[in-house]
């Protein structure tokens, strides 16, 4: 699955000097075991099946949930190491210290603001723990510009996980448990 998440961080159509950078993530973990992921933001939790994309809606980059954020800030939701952070700022792709691949989305077709409204404050092989402030973004103009802010919060490699427990669709607070991700039977 990291394969298939880094080429969608990549486009050939990028100079080889601006293309992004990628840990390999063999060299970070190889397995999974239990895992809690915390609220990266305030707000409200949705189902992913109600966010207004296909690919993330019917689940095709891997099970999560979404979050409606009420503030501009994503924290991580675990300790571990950034994999991915695209040149659009937008996105933030995570290797778990237990294994667990995430991808934090923020927005919907926020990709083409190519960066504007968004400052990451992470770089690629960086160790991060639970809670750390990794992107800040301008709730507003995103929405002015005509975006949902609608944040999914993906563990793209779910399938490693035999049973993956969300919590209750409610408004939610940073570092409330959001996933339990279960690797044994």
């Amino acid at each position: 699955m990291f394969k298939k998440m880094s080429a969608l961080f990549r486009t050939e159509k990028q100079p080889q000097e601006q293309q992004n950078t990628t840990v390999v993530a063999d060299e970070v973990q190889a397995s999974v075991s239990d895992e809690i992921l915390i609220s990266p933001m305030i707000g409200q939790l949705i189902p992913l099946s109600d966010v207004k994309d296909p690919a993330f809606a019917m689940g095709a980059m891997g099970d999560g949930i979404a979050i409606e954020p009420k503030e501009g800030k994503v924290l991580s939701p675990v300790d571990g190491v950034i994999m991915n952070a695209p040149k659009s700022k937008h996105s933030l792709f995570i290797i778990s210290e237990n294994g667990a691949e995430i991808l934090i989305h923020v927005g919907i077709d926020t990709v083409k603001l190519k960066g504007e409204h968004f400052n990451v404050l992470v770089h690629v092989g960086q160790q991060i723990k639970a809670g750390d402030l990794l992107i800040e973004f301008d709730l507003n103009l995103i929405k002015q510009s005509g975006y949902e802010v609608t944040t999914p919060i993906i563990v793209t490699n779910s399938s490693n996980y035999s049973r993956i427990e969300k919590n209750e669709f409610k408004e939610i607070t940073l570092g409330e448990q959001i996933l339990q991700l279960h690797a044994g039977v």
